[in-house]
This record gives C-alpha cells, sequence and structure tokens, in this order.
C-alpha cells in the first residue's frame, strides 16, 4: 500500500487535504492530529461496521503512512544532519 493514489481519484480528497492543512498549520498541538485521524476511523467503522479484516486494513494502512513519512522525510532529516555533523565512525 502507498500514498500514491490514481490521478483521477485525487481531486475527491484534495478539498479535504487543504482543509486539514489549513487548519493544524494555524493551530496544531500535540495530539491534534492524532485526534482527527482517530476520530476519522472511529467514526468510519461506526458507519461501515468493525470486521477485523478492516480493522487489519486500516492498521496496515496507518503503518504504512508511518513509514512513507519515516522514508520521505525524517531519513532526508537524517542525512543531512550526517552531511552537517559528520557520520559515526
Amino acid at each position: 500500500m502507498s500514498p500514491y493514489i490514481k490521478q483521477e481519484r485525487r481531486p475527491e480528497f484534495e478539498r479535504l487535504v487543504d482543509l486539514l492543512t489549513l487548519e493544524l498549520t494555524h493551530s496544531m498541538e500535540p495530539g491534534d492530529l492524532n485526534y482527527v485521524i482517530f476520530a476519522a476511523v472511529k467514526r468510519h467503522l461506526q458507519d461501515t461496521g468493525k470486521g477485523y479484516e478492516k480493522i487489519r486494513n486500516i492498521l496496515a494502512e496507518l503503518h504504512e503512512c508511518q513509514h512513507e513519512i519515516r522514508r520521505r522525510f525524517l531519513f532526508e532529516h537524517e542525512n543531512s544532519k550526517i552531511l552537517e555533523n559528520g557520520d559515526v565512525e
């Protein structure tokens, strides 16, 4: 699983992403993003049912999102610090 959904599906989500980004950019405190994600997942499961496979798939999506953030942003930061300060001997 990856965040690279088909181009034709992206506009369906962009308005929501823009609104969320705007709100979190101006007032984000620790726990805010966690709340938003958990509330969305909870409401989705309440509306569509809470089967094991569905919950497992949601957890897998969240895990992959974490991995993608780490791969795209944290590793980049770590590599810049290696260049700035030198690698561990």
